[in-house]
């Protein structure tokens, strides 16, 4: 397994680019560290990869933004994730195959993903048995707004999952064709 360690930097992916993070990887960044998606921009985490923003770290991916997961593969955040897509031209987090693949979805965990924003992103193609497209644990203040969760899971995958998190924002949404619940909120508040 390899990792990759991004220390208080900020990594922009600019449009027409595409950052890759290869099978059996990790890119890692450490706290105070950002990496920046631009339009037309393309992250692609391969085979058993995960994408992982430490707490005091930030994902920012801009309108246009495309991230591309194979299976096994993921976002793992314990700092803030700020995607913010614009009507038709939304940031995509999907199978790198398209309707016909998988990836493992996208979890936002504790308080270092406080006010952490998703707006007009399309999340599909996850399948995670028992587990969420999108999972908010022990975060405040998220915001899940205009966004498309559909299409997710061959066995019991819910849209959106949110536990312990205090005062989280979901409005204007679209959550369908999960195979699980399309929101499933546990001691939220």
């Amino acid at each position: 397994s390899v990792s990759t360690f991004i220390s208080r930097a900020q990594l922009t992916v600019k449009a027409g680019a595409t950052l890759i993070v290869e099978p059996n990887a990790q890119l890692t960044m450490g706290s105070g560290s950002k990496i920046v998606v631009e339009n037309g921009a393309t992250v692609k985490v391969l085979m058993n990869a995960n994408l992982v923003i430490p707490s005091g770290g930030t994902l920012q991916a801009n309108a246009g933004a495309q991230f591309k997961f194979n299976p096994g593969s993921g976002l793992m955040s314990y700092g803030q994730v700020n995607a913010y897509g614009a009507e038709g031209l939304p940031v995509s987090f999907v199978s790198v195959y398209g309707a016909g693949g998988t990836w493992s979805g996208m979890v936002l965990s504790g308080s270092g993903a406080n006010n952490s924003t998703l707006q007009y992103a399309i999340v599909q193609n996850v399948s995670s048995v028992g587990g969420s497209a999108v999972t908010v644990v022990g975060a405040t203040g998220v915001s899940i707004l205009h966004c498309t969760i559909s299409n997710n899971g061959t066995i019991l995958t819910h849209g959106l999952s949110l536990s312990n998190a205090g005062s989280p924002e979901v409005a204007y949404n679209v959550i369908n064709g999960n195979t699980g619940y399309g929101v499933n909120f546990m001691s939220t508040n």
